[in-house]
């Protein structure tokens, strides 16, 4: 090939490729490229993504087991902590009848000696009154209900003897 075939040969090249540019050649091939290219980056997005969600699932797993791990000892002390609760119900409702029963207790030697006094003191009332409302809160109290309102009516002091008139006759 000689020297003019040659310029022959570069001159028809350069006039496809500025036919080809001009026809959009340049257009199509960097469309190609870019379509070549986004379809990569969405593949290695792709990959990308799940490989984090592999690893947030992991962290959850792990993260759940520790939870679970340290609170384990928190909710069998919770538990516990019930039980205990259920027990110191049971006590205080024991505590609580023997009180009433002892409220009641001294409500009747109250009730028994103003009774066969024939009176109540206002002191001993009052007395019996704060008991009374102890012993009420405690509930279940129906037969003292009577009793408070007789020993409230009950007179306040010892009542007089009544003299007894002795006639003297002058002889």
């Amino acid at each position: 090939m000689d020297v003019e075939g040659i310029k022959l040969t570069i001159t028809i090249i350069s006039a496809i490729i500025a036919l080809l540019s001009f026809l959009g050649f340049g257009t199509v091939f960097a469309m190609l490229w870019k379509d070549r290219h986004d379809k990569k980056v969405a593949e290695r997005n792709e990959t990308s993504q799940l490989r984090e969600n592999a690893r947030n699932e992991q962290l959850k797993s792990l993260i759940g087991a520790e939870f679970s791990t340290a609170f384990l000892p928190i909710s069998n002390s919770i538990k516990d902590l019930g039980l205990n609760i259920k027990s110191i119900s049971d006590d205080l409702h024991l505590v609580k009848k023997g009180v009433q029963a002892t409220c009641r207790n001294d409500l009747e030697d109250m009730y028994a000696k103003a009774e066969k006094d024939g009176f109540c003191s206002n002191e001993d009332k009052q007395r019996f009154e704060a008991t009374y409302q102890a012993y009420h809160s405690l509930g279940k109290n129906g037969v003292m209900d009577a009793k408070r309102e007789k020993l409230l009516a009950l007179p306040d002091s010892k009542p007089a003897k009544k003299r007894k008139k002795v006639l003297v006759e002058n002889k």
